[in-house]
């Protein structure tokens, strides 16, 4: 038993991921990343050629990630492709996005996709990222890992957690429908409770 107590301990003391959790968000972090200094709603955790990037915007159009349709993941798609060819055409021709798609799990719903920058010959490595899209009551969030490796899971990703509501309240022509069909079926009640007294 001492010897399994033991064994837990090292583990714990040489655990190289630590949780970071400010008002917005939880994520596990390894410790080799370093946490800049940058503006309010914005979090850049780096370690070599791997980054975090978490940026937080307040939702002021209402978006609702989980009532996207095909073409308005296909219009992301675009956005992403001419923001990426605008911002990194410096730095690459050849620019990727791929697996695109809407997630849906029991805590949140998220969109996510892969992006590949060739730029080995102008920066010396290529660039593959993983980002998510997550929306919430106020905010939406922009999530992505950069590496100069391929990404074959999300060790990082997986471990965010959002602190603002996730479900959106019911709009008021939602409450106004429950509140139709709750006062028919009384009325319909109170009519049959009365014609069987007479």
């Amino acid at each position: 038993m001492k010897k399994i107590l033991l064994i837990f301990l090292c583990l714990l003391v040489f655990t190289k991921v630590y949780a970071y959790e400010n008002k917005y968000f939880s994520i596990d972090i390894d410790k080799s990343f370093k946490e800049k200094t940058i503006e309010d709603k914005k979090y850049i955790f780096s370690h070599d050629n791997e980054y975090i990037s978490i940026t937080i915007n307040d939702n002021t159009n209402n978006y609702e990630v989980n009532k996207f349709t095909e073409e308005d993941i296909n219009k992301q798609k675009e956005y992403l492709t001419q923001n990426y060819k605008d911002k990194f055409k410096k730095y690459t021709k050849k620019i990727s996005i791929t697996n695109i798609e809407l997630i849906t799990t029991e805590t949140n719903d998220y969109l996510e996709y892969d992006v590949y920058l060739e730029s080995k010959s102008s920066i010396g490595y290529n660039i593959y990222q993983r980002s998510r899209m997550y929306t919430s009551k106020n905010y939406v969030y922009s999530v992505l890992y950069n590496s100069d490796k391929e990404i074959k899971n999300n060790k990082y990703l997986d471990t965010f957690k959002i602190k603002d509501d996730y479900l959106r309240k019911p709009n008021i022509l939602i409450y106004t429908i429950l509140l139709v069909v709750m006062l028919a079926i009384i009325l319909l009640l109170d009519y049959l409770f009365h014609k069987k007294r007479h």
